[in-house]
């Protein structure tokens, strides 16, 4: 009789650790996607007086000092990128890196890659570049130039020369393009680790896209405004199906309050975001 119920407990437990594995199982990581914005940027006439004649990440072609037709950096936004790429050298981030081609945003992501593993490079993807409203598409930075200004660091890939997009002026429009980018995202990197660098414009867009796949709506982060400050890190956990099973907010976890900026705009005090706090719409 004992060793019938014995039978029968081992039974249970055998089959509760089985049903356990296998939903284990189908809730583990595979691909683990960093979401971040660019470093403070502007133009020199706003940065310190004190900081106005530095030189940036970039500037500089063959030991000269060349300057491009578009906002870089500030020397605190290089700060931000080096704390950025040493918080995730302690995350063991180690996979591609995807950033708008913009100038300011390939700065971000080559200053934040040194500090990672100086031998990483960084590739160029349009999608992730801001609203365009301009009227026609746009010549912006070339591949070879970008190669020239970051030697070492840039992936030579195919960007075409209108690359800037045109026409492009609502959030809805924002919305369905960054759904179709995260959609391909996924299928061309279904596993591993990822990290995206782009705009306060358009990334509310793709958190937007990422949250129609939480597993858990409590997951769901409230991105914005307050919480898309400059270098700011979202981290997602999607399992093989593409669904969100984790998301985290890192803000708080290495960038400092006295640099925690919104690039030149007054910055709100808000309370570091926690999980299961908000509930996305």
């Amino acid at each position: 009789m004992q060793m019938s119920t014995c039978k029968f407990l081992m039974g249970i437990i055998l089959a509760f650790v089985v049903s356990e594995g296998m939903f284990l199982f189908a809730e583990e990581t595979a691909l683990t996607l960093y979401v971040t914005r660019h470093a403070q940027r502007g133009p020199r006439t706003q940065w310190p007086e004190a900081d106005q004649e530095k030189t940036v990440i970039g500037e500089m072609i063959d030991g000269k000092i060349v300057r491009v037709n578009e906002n870089t950096i500030t020397p605190l936004g290089e700060k931000q990128c080096q704390l950025l790429g040493q918080h995730l050298k302690k995350l063991e981030f180690n996979g591609k890196v995807y950033a708008s081609p913009t100038f300011r945003t390939m700065q971000t992501a080559v200053c934040t890659i040194r500090e990672i593993d100086p031998s990483m490079k960084v590739i160029p993807e349009p999608c992730l570049q801001d609203g365009g409203n301009r009227k026609a598409p746009a010549k912006g930075i070339s591949i070879a130039e970008l190669m020239k200004r970051f030697p070492g660091n840039v992936q030579e890939v195919e960007l075409p020369e209108l690359w800037l997009y045109a026409n492009e002026t609502t959030r809805e429009q924002w919305n369905v393009r960054m759904e179709k980018f995260l959609e391909s995202l996924l299928k061309k990197e279904p596993a591993g680790k990822v990290l995206l660098v782009g705009h306060s414009s358009t990334l509310p867009s793709l958190f937007i896209a990422i949250n129609k796949r939480m597993t858990d709506k409590r997951l769901t982060i409230q991105h914005y405004p307050q919480y898309v400050v400059n270098c700011c890190l979202y981290v997602y956990k999607f399992n093989k199906e593409g669904k969100v099973i984790d998301a985290t907010l890192e803000n708080w976890n290495y960038l400092p309050e006295d640099m925690q900026t919104l690039n030149f705009s007054p910055l709100k005090k808000v309370v570091p975001w926690k999980k299961n706090r908000y509930v996305g719409k």
